[in-house]
């Protein structure tokens, strides 16, 4: 698997790092673009995202043909979905610039689901 990397101009691979955080509940939500997504759903970085929000939210994700599944592919099966694209998110395409091809998850979830499902909720997935 190709290196990730965090952030910053160093060449390492960051994915020790990025397992260590994510382990420790200080990465509970990553974006992404498409092409990458996968490789951090197979890294074991993304939960499922039945694990954070609820089924009414699922269910208005699922209406706007905003899910994705572990390949970052659409999905309308709910126990699948392990994101949301955001090109279907009138917040983030409200916004000059931004890449429509990014995908946001959730990522062990220790501090509670509220946020996660507000953040969802701000996003205004239509």
């Amino acid at each position: 698997m190709p290196p990730l990397h965090i952030g910053g101009k160093d060449p390492v691979d960051d994915s020790a790092k990025a397992l260590a955080m994510v382990s420790a509940g200080q990465i509970t939500m990553l974006a992404a673009p498409r092409q990458v997504f996968p490789k951090l759903c197979a890294r074991g970085y993304v939960s499922q995202s039945k694990d954070a929000l609820t089924v009414q939210q699922l269910a208005q994700l699922k209406a706007a043909n905003a899910l994705v599944d572990a390949e970052g592919n659409p999905t309308q099966d709910t126990s699948a979905a392990r994101g949301m694209g955001l090109s279907k998110s009138s917040r983030w395409t409200s916004q000059p610039g931004l890449p429509a091809d990014t995908i946001v998850a959730f990522s062990n979830i220790k501090s509670g689901k509220d946020y996660p499902q507000k953040f969802v909720d701000f996003l205004q997935f239509r």
